[in-house]
């Protein structure tokens, strides 16, 4: 069944709610559970947050007034009438304004000082794991805008590619042979050529004790998560630097910062993404001199995907189970800003996200203890894992294989681009 529509005066998470409430029959009763999530779904700490910021914190509105207090005649009276208010309001003018200054310096130096314009029309982007999920809509959303899109995964498309402008094809980014076949595909398909966005979004999961875990899995879920970043990154980020024109989107997670029981591998995962998003920023600044190649890191809390299932959270005012169209919209409006830096989702998480692991000790401790409730009770897996076990890549040879022909491939990858800069 096709989610409902986002209405603006909430956000989507609540219009799923409210829908899914909305279609219990008439005379079924509605628990006081219902009741109470049918009045409040809406009200989440991202709403509250964009309403204080937008009006209480916004220098477009309290400047004015303060201005108009201390220049006019009757904002004087005003002023001598009510005294406390216009301290209130001078703090909250000074307060707002040093907001929209630290907002300003942010952007600016994330850009690192610089400005780059997309011309639609000639930008490809390659969306890894977008068949299904997050990447689905990222991949439609960047469609919509004009870009031409490549699809890398292991499993073909869960939709109809609705333009020409989008293509897939398959990859298993758990062997570095396939990422080289991919590679080579891309380059060699008309109309496609070196693309200027790179979204790392393809991600395994599962959930299970420590020491329960087999090689096998451990290494698979390191391929795709983590070390295809490096793969695809080696393939494609040379063009950019060359043209100083570029972005790569790395999805990472809030479990970045802190690890809950159960799921320890994929938060490893994680960590590491946050960090090859941090250190490749840092380099193309100061090793490739290619300033205007961003990076963006999405770091995103729980969401409606197939990669998890029973997952049950208490407290949706702060952590409220996102859609994944949400997080797409949220990816795809980034880069077409061209706005590197880390977004959180929700966005409230960015006052504490990265200040986790400053917390003291008890304090961490009692928060990963508290996730255990969550993982627990969650069914992680989806089925790339499973098919990537079963059945390998569509299409492609059987792993021994891929192996073997690596070496090839990657040698004819090589004279590629020797022809090309020679």
């Amino acid at each position: 069944m096709s989610r409902p529509v986002q209405r603006r005066w909430l956000p989507r998470e609540a219009a799923v709610v409210l829908s899914t409430l909305n279609s219990t029959p008439i005379r079924q009763e509605r628990t006081t559970a219902d009741s109470s999530v049918f009045l409040y779904a809406g009200l989440t700490a991202d709403v509250l947050q964009s309403l204080v910021k937008n009006t209480l914190l916004n220098p477009a509105l309290t400047l004015p007034l303060y201005i108009l207090s201390s220049s006019t005649e009757r904002g004087y009276e005003w002023s001598l009438l009510h005294p406390t208010a216009l301290r209130r309001l001078r703090v909250l003018c000074y307060l707002s304004l040093a907001r929209w200054l630290n907002s300003y310096l942010t952007r600016r130096s994330l850009s690192n000082w610089t400005s780059d314009k997309w011309v639609t029309s000639q930008e490809l982007a390659v969306v890894t794991g977008g068949s299904t999920g997050i990447g689905k809509h990222m991949v439609l959303s960047l469609a919509s805008k004009g870009l031409k899109v490549v699809i890398l995964d292991v499993q073909a498309p869960t939709y109809d590619l609705p333009t020409k402008s989008i293509a897939y094809i398959p990859c298993d980014l758990s062997i570095p042979a396939s990422i080289s076949q991919a590679v080579v595909d891309i380059r060699s398909t008309p109309g496609l050529s070196h693309p200027t966005i790179l979204v790392l979004n393809a991600g395994i999961g599962f959930n299970a004790p420590l020491i329960s875990i087999p090689d096998s899995l451990l290494e698979k879920q390191f391929n795709v998560n983590i070390l295809s970043h490096f793969r695809l990154v080696r393939h494609f980020l040379p063009d950019m630097i060359k043209k100083n024109h570029g972005m790569i989107v790395t999805m990472a997670s809030l479990s970045a910062y802190i690890t809950p029981p159960l799921i320890v591998p994929y938060a490893c995962t994680k960590s590491a993404s946050l960090s090859f998003h941090e250190g490749l920023a840092a380099e193309l600044v100061t090793e490739y001199k290619a300033p205007k190649v961003r990076t963006l890191c999405v770091c995103p809390s729980w969401a409606n995907t197939g990669l998890v299932s029973g997952l049950q959270v208490k407290d949706k005012f702060l952590s409220p189970i996102l859609e994944p169209e949400t997080i797409a919209e949220a990816v795809v409006e980034r880069i077409m800003r061209q706005e590197g830096g880390v977004l959180y989702m929700p966005k409230i998480h960015s006052w504490y996200g990265g200040s986790i692991r400053g917390w003291p000790d008890w304090v961490q401790t009692i928060v990963r203890k508290g996730a255990y409730k969550q993982t627990s009770l969650l069914t992680m897996g989806n089925t790339t894992l499973q098919q990537t076990q079963e059945q390998g890549v569509p299409g492609a040879d059987p792993e021994e294989n891929l192996e073997e022909k690596e070496e090839v491939v990657v040698e004819a990858v090589v004279q590629e681009e020797a022809e090309k800069s020679g």
